[in-house]
């Protein structure tokens, strides 16, 4: 979740990041704003910059300051961090845009810069960004009748979507206002929908030690991902009736057909008592070194049995035995990628739920799963994987 708070970022030392000269561009979109409140924005260009002055007319700004305004401080904020700076200068680059970066140049100067040049690359590159990042998702089973390669959308189905899912929103106190973004990694096409969430209000102190109140509507980013070859949508947001209303809208609008996407049956932990330890095996699969089962949770009585060990086919063998032959409904691997020191955990929860610790683990663990049995999906005969070159829209 994305939120915007002024005090968070609108501080001296956090303005004090971005290049005086590159602020006073930045900020010299919005010349009007200060100009009724008589401010003078010059000074940026001295040898004095006066960034304390500057932080105070726009926290004392509480509910004037222009929409347009705060999406753009927040963004800069949220895309000036080491983790997203080199993928926004890449595809600024590759889009044909120069940006002046040398070794004095922060991240805040190069993120506020790619803002300058074209604004919507920078929001389309923070929703990526944002994406990539999550970790868990809930799948739902296409019909498999009406596949098709959801980055030849068209400018009327994102209008629609947004349409629709405004109109939830709106009578969810969330407000309307959201936007779809569409792009394609690692052969799946990502959807992000940014929203708002309802309004909260804040108790704000003020420079001169007087009390305010901060009124502001939070932001957040939904994550959608579409695996064409076996004609599946996870969905990763807040809540079951947005999850729904989402596979819903998307079903209708893309697939014609509303009810095109059911709760999908992709996972089963049943090899953990077909194959024991043989489940486990990796040996076949690039990126990963090793696995192992560090946790089962099986129903009983109304409440879990949960059996917890650093490798659970390691111990007692009568009692796993007897632990994997029931329904199992959760299993935690230990699995140590090739790239890294550590072992990171992956979460299984049939038959539609898989959590993972870091971003870019799943390609390596769907591998794996498919090849052990635990992804029980079946690919479309005759599916290409849509290897053909597609650009972003």
């Amino acid at each position: 979740m994305s939120t915007f708070n002024p005090r968070t970022f609108l501080n001296p030392d956090r303005l004090c990041t971005i290049s005086p000269s590159l602020l006073f561009q930045f900020l010299s979109n919005w010349k009007s704003f200060f100009d009724g409140k008589s401010f003078d924005l010059t000074p940026l260009t001295s040898s004095k910059p006066h960034y304390e002055k500057v932080a105070e007319v726009l926290l004392a700004s509480d509910g004037t300051m222009p929409a347009d305004m705060v999406d753009a401080l927040h963004y800069i904020d949220e895309m000036a961090r080491d983790d997203a700076i080199d993928a926004l200068l890449e595809r600024a680059e590759d889009d044909g845009h120069t940006i002046a970066v040398t070794a004095d140049s922060s991240a805040a100067d190069a993120a506020i810069q790619v803002w300058l040049a074209d604004s919507n690359l920078l929001i389309e590159v923070h929703a990526e960004t944002l994406a990539l990042k999550q970790q868990s998702f809930m799948h739902y089973a296409g019909k498999k009748t009406n596949r098709r390669d959801l980055m030849k959308h068209t400018p009327q189905e994102d209008a629609a979507i947004q349409s629709k899912v405004d109109d939830w929103f709106a009578e969810k106190r969330r407000g309307r206002g959201s936007r779809v973004f569409f792009f394609k990694n690692d052969k799946k096409v990502w959807i992000v929908i940014r929203h708002g969430k309802p309004m909260q209000r804040e108790g704000s102190h003020n420079e001169d030690g007087s009390t305010g109140i901060t009124f502001y509507r939070p932001q957040e980013h939904d994550v959608l991902v579409y695996d064409r070859r076996h004609d599946e949508m996870g969905v990763n947001c807040s809540s079951r009736p947005l999850r729904e209303h989402y596979v819903e809208v998307l079903g209708e609008v893309l697939f014609g057909d509303r009810h095109y996407f059911n709760t999908a049956k992709k996972y089963t932990l049943a090899p953990l008592a077909t194959l024991g330890a043989n489940a486990l095996a990796c040996g076949d699969v690039d990126g990963i070194d090793m696995v192992r089962l560090g946790e089962v949770q099986i129903p009983h009585g109304g409440g879990l049995l949960i059996f917890k060990h650093n490798d659970v086919f390691a111990a007692d063998s009568a009692f796993i035995k007897m632990v994997l032959l029931g329904s199992i409904s959760r299993a935690s691997f230990k699995v140590k990628f090739t790239n890294s020191k550590n072992p990171r955990t992956v979460n299984i929860l049939p038959s539609s739920v898989a959590r993972y610790t870091q971003k870019g683990d799943s390609t390596a663990v769907e591998e794996w799963l498919k090849k052990r049995g635990f992804d029980i999906s079946e690919a479309v005969d005759g599916d290409d994987d849509g290897d053909e070159d597609l650009g972003r829209d």
